[in-house]
């Protein structure tokens, strides 16, 4: 494994991230789903300053029928919306009917990238997913869809909560794109 050591030497701040990092994974036996973040990208203090920390995610999907694993195309703002998009749907709401989350690319005309996650009163949610590979030019990729319980999303969301204290840490604001 990586390890990624992130230091500012005007604010003396030190940071270890482990890469990969898993930022949502769900794990129902025959069927497996990870979103990472792979690695960061090289950047100015005026990049950071201006629009957050990058990077580049990566998906892990297997099934009963084939496993694959690519990079796929968002960004840490299209993160941070979903990461605060389960807590409004699921502690605000009250989990109302139909309140979801949404996990999707910028370019919502191409759908490169979506995570749906909706949940019910039951205590349960429909997860549903497409994601295309960069590597194929967004020509190829996968489409999944199933039903899991609420308290998988609480544990993801913890560890989503983890990787962005750390970036704003980083970065010294909470302001991603």
């Amino acid at each position: 494994m990586d390890y990624f050591i992130y230091f500012f030497v005007r604010l003396k701040v030190v940071i270890f991230v482990n890469l990969p990092y898993d930022l949502f994974s769900l794990d129902l036996g025959e069927t497996q789903f990870v979103l990472q973040f792979l690695n960061f990208h090289e950047q100015d203090d005026y990049s950071i300053q201006v629009g957050g920390l990058s990077g580049d995610f990566g998906i892990f999907y297997k099934d009963k029928a084939f496993s694959c694993r690519f990079r796929c195309d968002i960004t840490v703002g299209n993160l941070y919306d979903f990461y605060i998009a389960p807590d409004n749907a699921w502690d605000i709401l009250g989990c109302r009917e139909g309140s979801s989350a949404v996990l999707s690319d910028y370019s919502h005309f191409l759908k490169r990238s979506r995570l749906s996650v909706t949940f019910d009163k039951k205590g349960h949610c429909s997860i549903e997913g497409s994601f295309k590979s960069k590597e194929s030019a967004y020509q190829s990729g996968i489409f999944f869809s199933f039903q899991a319980d609420q308290t998988y999303i609480s544990e993801n969301l913890n560890s989503l909560d983890y990787f962005l204290r750390e970036l704003m840490k980083m970065q010294g604001h909470r302001n991603f794109y």
